[in-house]
């Protein structure tokens, strides 16, 4: 036989693309995807096998929902009564492996404040995933979005009795294709003392047509945001102005507008050096008594440390202590 071609095609379940080599000469000849290889024509003696081989590399990362390969061959002669094919198919190693995290970026929230949330997803596989989906479930002390803000909804759809946030992605193609969604949600401002951190978790997640994430222990993640509430301190001193000696108390009261009683200490300060040592609260009052005040203006202010629950604050506007010399007493003559 004479004048043999063998046509050797590619097809797949989703186009996958290939690279393929002819191997019948010192340089391989490389060919596009789909293109049909035309080796030099062969004397084929009756009996005889005539093998040709080709190397394919596959397309790295594969689009979402391919899972075979398949390569058809087909010889022609002036002999043949017809054309004579076979076909191969391979099936492709290759999967998406899916990632996400999500970040309150170090913030802290007070009862009716709100936090914005950035959830990062990648694709880190060989693969591209299809129906890409993120989850949010929100703590249950959050609302989803700003109340007057309708931008701040944006990209996802949020179930207010389930507190679940659901955002469609779509098409992630492999080798780190991906992005940030942003996800804002706003404090009950009710929210009790006792809740001291809140958290958001993420989960990814596709439609399964690339096949089975080989990691899936990346495929969730979750945040928790500490939970601060204001506060305000106060100071008075138990006389003003006063004279030198005298022995002057001053009373900071810490309050908030939540619920709970702040704890830790204050600090007191004269012209923003501190008078002595941070001064325990007891019920939300901290005292310092001192003696040794000079002659002279001091503008005192007191500063609530804050604890794990409550924010610092600091008295203003500072407080004016006068001090004057103590009067001399006159002598009486004899």
């Amino acid at each position: 036989m004479t004048n043999k071609i063998i046509t050797i095609g590619r097809r797949s379940t989703a186009s996958v693309g290939a690279a393929l080599l002819l191997l019948l000469s010192s340089t391989p000849q490389v060919f596009a995807t789909g293109e049909t290889v035309n080796p030099a024509a062969v004397t084929l003696p009756p009996g005889k096998t005539v093998t040709v081989r080709f190397r394919a590399t596959v397309d790295n990362p594969q689009p979402a929902g391919a899972t075979t390969i398949t390569n058809d061959a087909t010889v022609t002669g002036t002999n043949f009564p017809a054309a004579t094919s076979n076909t191969t198919s391979h099936p492709l190693g290759s999967a998406p492996n899916l990632a996400v995290t999500i970040s309150d970026g170090g913030a802290s929230v007070t009862p009716g404040g709100t936090v914005a949330y950035t959830v990062t997803y990648a694709n880190n596989g060989n693969q591209g995933a299809s129906g890409v989906t993120l989850t949010v479930a929100l703590d249950i002390s959050m609302t989803f979005g700003i109340a007057g803000d309708p931008g701040s909804s944006s990209g996802w759809a949020c179930n207010a009795i389930t507190h679940i946030c659901v955002s469609n992605v779509g098409t992630v193609a492999g080798l780190g294709g991906g992005g940030t969604r942003t996800l804002v949600v706003t404090l009950n401002p009710a929210v009790g003392s006792g809740v001291a951190s809140v958290t958001q978790s993420v989960l990814i997640s596709d439609d399964g047509l690339s096949g089975t994430d080989p990691n899936p222990g990346d495929n969730s993640s979750s945040d928790t945001t500490p939970v601060h509430r204001p506060s305000a301190t106060a100071l008075v001193s138990s006389s003003n102005p006063s004279v030198f000696g005298q022995s002057v108390t001053f009373t900071a009261t810490v309050t908030t507008p939540a619920a709970g009683t702040p704890t830790g200490s204050v600090t007191f300060f004269d012209s923003g050096v501190p008078m002595g040592p941070a001064v325990p609260l007891i019920g939300n009052q901290a005292t310092l008594t001192t003696n040794l005040l000079s002659v002279a203006p001091h503008p005192i202010t007191a500063t609530y440390g804050g604890d794990a629950t409550f924010d610092p604050s600091t008295s203003t506007p500072p407080w004016r202590r006068s001090l004057t010399r103590r009067p001399r007493r006159r002598r009486s003559r004899p």
